[in-house]
């Protein structure tokens, strides 16, 4: 009983994680599986290393998302920058996949098309 009620407690958390993660413009699915398969490690270092910043909501979307990113990590949307919030490199999205990237690449690392 107490090692079901552990792993639930664990997926509880590793879910928030995820959501969390998610939220702030990252990938949510290794710090959940290592906040669930690991939690004394995966919790802490996650707090710890995320991105800073409130959440806000997304006018397009809405979503919650990192009030200091420029693009909605939920739709694409550009989005402004709240006063004061430390931003974050520059990112656009590709003329052709669609995807977001940094500003300065010349050519998507996805897909492989030029940019303008």
């Amino acid at each position: 009983m107490q090692i079901l009620t552990a792993a639930i407690i664990a997926f509880l958390i590793a879910s928030w994680v995820y959501n969390d993660a998610r939220s702030r413009g990252i990938n949510g699915l290794p710090w959940a599986l290592l906040t669930f398969l690991v939690m004394i490690v995966g919790l802490p270092l996650y707090l710890f290393s995320r991105p800073k910043g409130q959440l806000v909501e997304c006018s397009n979307c809405n979503k919650r998302k990192l009030d200091s990113l420029p693009i909605c990590p939920h739709c694409s949307q550009y989005t402004r920058v709240a006063e004061g919030a430390e931003v974050y490199d520059k990112k656009k999205v590709c003329n052709n996949c669609g995807r977001i990237i940094e500003s300065y690449w010349n050519f998507c690392p996805y897909c492989g098309s030029k940019q303008s």
